[in-house]
């Protein structure tokens, strides 16, 4: 069945349903030697966050219910961060939806860098960011209060360069594509095929003419 699937920019009103679902997403890190410091935001930290005018949010629905968050910046590109997926939709492609509106979001506005930090540690992260096309450019270590530490990755896309992705409702699942179908690649493509094709005909024309006068 297909997914009734959109994102829209938040506003003020959807300070609720952004704080909840960051926290179902993180909640799985508190237990962690390091959880993560969204599991501390509360709700007026969150709409502070977004009114003072440096952080916006995305929302992905389903049916019309929010079960997916991003936030992001304009800081030296395109800056993202806690992008969260409710747990019982998690494995559906959401999160790669989620990155793909944002990217879309980011040409239009003209930023062709996109970039986050990710926890070195957390390995499915990592994952999705470089299937998505992101590299590591930095790496550094993080010490909490009590001793404990951890590695961030500091990974990023050049969007100018980057493939473009469709949705593919058949198996609801998003495939990644060459940015604009490659028009002229793949022309040239079609007539290397199409030479080739040509060629091989006219190799067997020849072939049967010349069987036809050996009889």
């Amino acid at each position: 069945m297909k997914l009734d699937f959109e994102v829209r920019t938040a506003t003020i009103a959807d300070v609720k349903t952004i704080h909840d679902v960051t926290m179902a997403a993180f909640e799985e890190y508190r237990d962690t030697l390091a959880p993560s410091s969204a599991l501390a935001e509360t709700p007026p930290a969150t709409l502070a966050a977004l009114m003072d005018g440096g952080q916006r949010a995305a929302i992905g629905f389903i049916h019309n219910v929010g079960v997916a968050v991003i936030r992001f910046s304009i800081d030296e590109g395109l800056h993202f961060s806690r992008l969260s997926v409710l747990p019982e939709y998690q494995g559906r492609g959401i999160a790669t939806g989620m990155l793909v509106w944002l990217e879309e979001y980011a040409r239009q506005h003209g930023e062709t860098r996109m970039w986050c930090q990710v926890r070195k540690a957390v390995a499915r992260n990592v994952y999705l960011y470089e299937s998505r096309g992101y590299i590591i450019t930095r790496e550094e270590t993080y010490t909490r209060p009590n001793g404990v530490e951890f590695q961030v990755l500091t990974m990023e896309k050049n969007l100018s360069v980057a493939k473009a992705t469709a949705y593919c409702e058949a198996d609801e699942s998003f495939l990644s594509v060459e940015d604009a179908h490659r028009p002229a690649e793949r022309d040239l493509e079609v007539a290397e095929d199409v030479k080739k094709a040509t060629s091989d005909f006219m190799d067997q024309y020849d072939s049967t003419l010349r069987k036809l006068k050996d009889k």
